[in-house]
């Protein structure tokens, strides 16, 4: 497989890579080694462990003891899910770039570099006071590291540019191990209270930054993302013939819809009126008729990508049970 080159970063240029740890021993010791062998050297390891039973903290701190940049930031509070634990790692940084980490795939070493040099780049357009993520493609491998699919985004048959507000609400095609984003953005996650709903930190980081922001897509590979029996939440082929069950898409739009309300109630007063008006509409699906939450789906085009998708959303969401306003 070819990479493409990319022009030089500043080494000053510092990076907080924040590594979720949990029971990952078996995989953990290949995927530091793939930090450390970045073309990009300017950076740090927070991570920390969320209570593991197996040899990953004996693994991580050997690593610790070999290697400087590498810390160990484990406050022994139980996060209790992976959102969790990277919005609590997001407490520890004061870098001006920030990274998340899964414990289990591999960078390619230059991830870093490659993601570092779009952000820069666009943070020279819009100003590092504009809160911007940006994030890649990936090549899904199996659990010894042969290749499934050299993109993740063709394998799950997403489109990576569909990026407004109105799209991430139904649909979100960000990597979270693939994110790179800067201190503004990070600044505002940080607004967002442990104890709120947060359905997935990838998913919010994208939705905080479309609101106030900007996301940019690397067409490039950067990660080697490992699927194996332990994954919580690994890539799916996509196919209209595996299809989930009614219940379980019900269930995820349910799950949509309380996000966007926990969004609304973090960020709703500093947003625009404009997209206020957009997470509001995605917000009070639930206490709609069926008909009137397709209507409004279709108006405000907020809609997954793919006729079969779209379909199945517009199906599941009808069959909302109704939700009482809070």
């Amino acid at each position: 497989m070819c990479f493409e080159g990319v022009a030089g970063v500043a080494e000053d240029v510092t990076v907080d890579i924040l590594l979720a740890i949990l029971n990952g021993g078996e995989y953990l010791r290949e995927q530091l080694r793939s930090i450390q062998e970045q073309t990009h050297s300017n950076w740090r390891v927070l991570a920390s462990d969320d209570g593991s039973t197996d040899d990953s903290v004996s693994i991580l701190r050997d690593a610790i003891r070999n290697d400087q940049r590498i810390l160990e930031v484990t406050d022994g509070v139980s996060s209790g899910s992976a959102d969790r634990h990277f919005r609590r790692l997001l407490t520890k940084t004061d870098a001006p770039y920030i990274m998340f980490c899964d414990q289990d795939d591999v960078w390619l070493p230059n991830k870093v570099e490659l993601l570092l040099r779009a952000l820069r780049r666009l943070e020279g357009d819009v100003g590092a006071e504009t809160p911007i993520l940006v994030f890649s493609d990936a090549v899904v491998v199996d659990a010894e590291l042969n290749t499934i699919d050299h993109s993740f985004m063709i394998y799950s048959h997403i489109d990576p540019r569909r990026l407004r507000l109105n799209q991430l609400l139904a649909q979100n095609p960000v990597l979270g191990c693939t994110i790179l984003m800067n201190r503004a953005l990070a600044d505002l996650l940080r607004k967002t209270p442990l104890a709120c709903y947060v359905r997935m930190h990838d998913r919010w980081s994208a939705l905080v930054a479309s609101a106030f922001g900007r996301l940019h897509y690397v067409d490039q590979p950067t990660v080697l993302y490992r699927q194996h029996g332990k994954n919580t939440d690994g890539a799916r082929r996509f196919s209209i013939r595996e299809r989930i069950t009614i219940r379980e898409g019900i269930a995820s739009v349910g799950a949509s819809v309380a996000a966007a309300r926990s969004f609304l109630e973090v960020y709703g007063p500093d947003m625009s009126s404009e997209k206020y008006q957009v997470v509001h509409a995605y917000s009070v699906l639930g206490q709609k008729a069926p008909l009137a939450r397709v209507v409004s789906l279709l108006r405000r085009g907020m809609l997954k990508g793919g006729w079969a998708r779209a379909l199945g959303q517009l199906v599941c969401t009808a069959c909302l049970p109704p939700m009482k306003d809070r």
